[in-house]
């Protein structure tokens, strides 16, 4: 069986540790070897063979308007199946930016699956939501929603198995009819799909970001108030346990170096690195959602901290999670402690996650591919 995975390449780490549990789940779920072929989102032209290398959207979408459809080199056609891995699906703002602009849908799904569907299945597992970190779902329905309702009601017209990883993105799907299962995001399975193993707890991993998050949807996140408050933080701890910074990018490299110029940095191009390192971690105080999910795919638990509704997902593998501007000092110090009691014990409660979940994709996928 071929499997076409909608994901991004060489691109971001948690996308990686997604789509590894995605091919966990459908392995575990189809019960028949697999071969995967993956297209780079974000530059949708990487469908077809041999052009790969195309790494500007721009370019991306113009070479790929120009170019008649070839299904014989089109990794869309050549699919038993074809799955979106995981990542914000819905989303709708004020003033921008809207689901309904996304790079993949038209070129992929509308252009090409749409002469496909119905023969072969579209699975879009993982998908979340990106809205304010108070949203209760319900911008879908204001008028400025219009477009990305529409373009819901056509990728649901799709889609022939759905799996949610935050309670936001089912709000949001129950407004405008639709309904699917809350699920812990596939990156659960990240460490178990790769063959790696949680190790002796040597160190903490921290993970900072400006501002907390990629994205600042309220406009009232004071960058330079949570700076300080995580620079107290680390000072009062860094003597306590050895600390890493994990960086999942160079930016965050250069923030590590604002909190401390000494600090222990890891930072690596190879996103099995990363889990590699988290399988050496005690827990984390982690920015990035899936630092947090990469170290309990290991049974590692962490204190995420968010600026929007993607920070939901922690509450779904019984992690705490707040928004950053609820986050200070004492807040982080008060975490870090419980979390040095916690972490021994965390593993055998999300075994019983993994468990729990790996049915609840199973009997979906089942029952999408009986359709």
């Amino acid at each position: 069986m071929k499997a076409t995975i909608i994901t991004t390449v060489r691109h971001n780490v948690g996308d990686d540790f997604i789509r590894e549990g995605v091919m966990h789940v459908l392995e575990k779920s189809l019960d028949e070897p697999i071969e995967y072929e993956l297209i780079h989102k974000h530059m949708p032209v990487s469908t077809r063979h041999g052009f790969e290398f195309i790494r500007k959207y721009r370019v991306s979408k113009l070479v790929d308007g120009v170019l008649p459809l070839m299904p014989a080199s089109d990794r869309v056609f050549e699919a038993d199946v074809l799955v979106q891995s995981g990542a914000p699906v819905f989303w709708s703002h004020p003033n921008g930016p809207h689901c309904a602009d996304n790079e993949w849908f038209e070129p992929l799904i509308e252009r090409r699956y749409r002469r496909v569907a119905g023969q072969v299945p579209f699975f879009n597992l993982a998908a979340g939501s990106a809205q304010q970190y108070s949203s209760d779902g319900s911008e879908i329905l204001e008028p400025f929603a219009a477009r990305d309702r529409a373009y819901i009601q056509r990728l649901m017209s799709y889609t022939d198995a759905l799996t949610l990883r935050d309670q936001v993105a089912q709000s949001m799907l129950l407004l405008l009819g639709y309904n699917a299962e809350v699920i812990p995001c596939s990156s659960i399975f990240s460490a178990e799909h790769m063959g790696i193993r949680a190790e002796e707890g040597e160190f903490v991993a921290i993970n900072f970001m400006d501002g907390g998050s990629h994205f600042d949807f309220s406009g009232n996140i004071s960058k330079d108030r949570w700076l300080n408050d995580f620079r107290e933080f680390y000072a009062k701890v860094k003597n306590q346990e050895k600390i890493v910074f994990i960086c999942h990018d160079e930016k965050e490299v250069k923030m590590a170096r604002l909190v401390d110029p000494n600090a222990r940095i890891f930072f690596s191009h190879d996103y099995g690195d990363y889990l590699r390192m988290y399988a050496q971690c005690k827990f984390g105080i982690m920015n990035r959602i899936h630092g947090c999910f990469g170290l309990a795919s290991l049974g590692r638990p962490s204190f995420l901290i968010g600026s929007d509704s993607r920070t939901l997902m922690a509450r779904e593998i019984n992690l705490p999670y707040d928004y950053v501007n609820n986050v200070g000092t004492e807040r982080l110090l008060s975490e870090f402690s419980t979390l040095q009691t916690r972490w021994p014990t965390y593993r055998e409660e999300m075994d019983e996650i993994k468990r729990r979940a790996l049915a609840r994709y199973r009997a979906v996928l089942h029952y999408g591919w009986s359709r």
